[in-house]
């Protein structure tokens, strides 16, 4: 079974088990990131022959393997190292017993919760490009309230122009 250990981060030292597919994010997740830079519903994983396959789920801020940005899902295997916001992970493809039983606990899928040098290598994954989940598309509030005041002030303007005409 593929486990996830976290490197760095809120989680550091935290290992999750993979045993089908999961969601890593801030909120709504499998894996839940206290961390700003993390989106709502950031990745997902899942395990595939050879490895594990990593999808971005449209985050703000990207999905990282081996500090190389992915765009579409990736099989990364043994050893790779993902990174969402300022938490990483190192993928365990395979589990093998020593690590099993190792200090940290390892949390199943869906347990609540609370940069590293690259290895590892990763391989493009066949298939489309997951949509984005539904929602916002920014998490801060300060920009959307200019852009709606922007264009609130724009229809007060074309209004009051057209009516001294």
């Amino acid at each position: 079974m593929a486990v996830l250990t976290a490197l760095t981060g809120p989680l550091a030292g935290e290992r999750f088990e993979l045993a089908g597919e999961l969601v890593i994010g801030r909120e709504s997740a499998d894996i839940r990131v206290p961390d700003p830079e993390v989106s709502r519903r950031h990745a997902e994983l899942r395990p595939v022959p050879g490895g594990v396959e990593v999808t971005d789920l449209g985050s703000l801020n990207g999905t990282w393997m081996d500090e190389q940005r992915i765009a579409r899902p990736v099989v990364v295997r043994d050893g790779a190292v993902l990174r969402v916001g300022e938490t990483s992970f190192r993928v365990n493809a395979q589990d093998p017993p020593a690590l099993a039983t190792a200090d940290a606990p390892v949390r199943p899928p869906g347990a609540q919760t609370a940069a590293s040098p690259p290895v590892g290598g990763f391989a493009p994954a066949p298939g489309p490009r997951a949509r984005r989940s539904a929602g916002a598309a920014t998490r801060l509030w300060m920009p959307a309230a200019m852009s709606f005041a922007a264009i609130v002030a724009t229809a007060i303007a074309l209004l009051l122009y057209f009516a001294v005409r």
